[in-house]
């Protein structure tokens, strides 16, 4: 794991790293170079980034570290079945995709066998999300007026992999998060965290995503669902991508057209968090 990356003295940078298993300094070695290539994924370029900023380690980094991360504009929905015999689980895990409209992609996944905490964080039911009462409020209603269904649908996530399809709902829409890190309470290197822009936000419910379950239900003979962090409008993707937008010059963007950071040149960023549009 990467700890910490700061200019050389002798010119380069001095990368500090240790076993990922291990912490505590004596764990550390330094490695030096001349130019160094930060791919560690969206999350962990910028998580890294933000705490040699925020340190000032490296202090030039651009103001921009954070603006237009994305999520793909996502929802993951699905169906579960209480059936059987029958298990999902067998075959590619992707295998197809459609297009219900120009800006909206949609691909049926299957989890591998035994994948069945994912169900922890799914949820029985698809509630619209718009309407004048709260979400979960809904919810709890439909979850009353259907007990038997509720019931059933819970009694799935023993074998939750092996019963259920999900649909992964993805928009090419023009919105984004501000990424920021927030401080551990004890130290450390802290968390990504985010807030809304003043931009066009992340969408909470797609409808497409919710007519994709309720057909996919209707096909399995089970109940449509989603996610749980849904009951509270909070979007959950699979893809974080972003937060290291490229631009001319430090105001506009944290890295050049070719990928080098502004203030460091010879530090280059080279993985999603480049990404500036949702796909």
């Amino acid at each position: 794991t990467v700890t910490a990356i700061r200019e050389a003295p002798a010119g380069g940078f001095e990368v500090d790293i240790r076993p990922t298993d291990k912490a505590g300094r004596r764990h550390v070695r330094i490695l030096r170079a001349g130019q160094v290539v930060l791919a560690a994924g969206a999350y962990g370029t910028q998580l890294l980034l933000h705490e040699m900023r925020d340190t000032e380690t490296l202090p030039h980094i651009s103001p921009r570290l954070g603006a237009l991360t994305r999520t793909n504009s996502e929802a993951l929905v699905g169906a579960s079945t209480y059936r059987t015999p029958v298990d999902f689980t067998r075959g590619v895990a992707i295998t197809s995709s459609f297009y219900p409209n120009a800006h909206t992609h949609i691909e049926p996944v299957r989890y591998g066998k035994g994948s069945n905490s994912m169900g922890l964080m799914s949820l029985p039911f698809q509630v619209p999300g718009t309407g004048r009462l709260p979400r979960w409020l809904r919810h709890l209603g439909v979850a009353v007026r259907h007990p038997i269904v509720f019931v059933r649908t819970l009694a799935v996530l023993p074998h939750w992999s092996e019963r259920t399809i999900i649909a992964l709902v993805m928009q090419s829409h023009d919105n984004s998060l501000r990424a920021f890190r927030k401080r551990g309470r004890f130290g450390g290197r802290g968390r990504l965290t985010s807030r809304p822009t003043d931009k066009r936000q992340n969408p909470t419910w797609i409808p497409e995503g919710q007519e994709v379950a309720e057909l996919l239900a209707d096909s399995i003979d089970g109940t449509p669902g989603g996610t749980i962090s849904q009951l509270f409008d909070i979007p959950m993707t699979a893809h974080f991508l972003g937060g290291c937008p490229i631009g001319a010059t430090s105001d506009q963007g944290v890295v050049d057209p070719y990928h080098r950071l502004h203030g460091y040149p010879d530090l280059h960023v080279v993985d999603g968090s480049a990404v500036s549009a949702n796909l």
